[in-house]
């Protein structure tokens, strides 16, 4: 069976203030395509929204911390300071670390 796809010929890519912006655009109709990770398109799907999560990366979200740290476990996250470069809610991370 041959392919109906066609190759994308041109990508504009616009920068927005925030991945949130990223997200108003796309449901607005502003954009095509946006960057995201599969959990905020599953929840919107679950709320009727007619998404389809292309995977553009095969990295997934870790906990990352240097081979001489004593933090070993989410555990060992509570009281400490934490950065969050995008993905999944925060609170969820903040909760299973027991600082939610």
């Amino acid at each position: 069976m041959a392919s109906t796809s066609r190759p994308i010929s041109r990508i504009e890519v616009t920068e927005l203030a925030s991945p949130e912006a990223g997200k108003i655009a796309l449901r607005a109709g502003n954009a095509d395509i946006m960057v995201s990770d599969w959990l905020w398109v599953s929840r919107e799907r679950e709320l009727g929204a007619k998404l389809t999560f292309y995977p553009y990366s095969s990295a997934l979200g870790a906990v990352m911390v240097q081979a001489s740290s004593p933090i070993k476990s989410l555990a060992d996250l509570k009281g400490r300071k934490l950065a969050v470069a995008g993905g999944p809610d925060r609170q969820e991370l903040a909760a299973a670390a027991g600082g939610g």
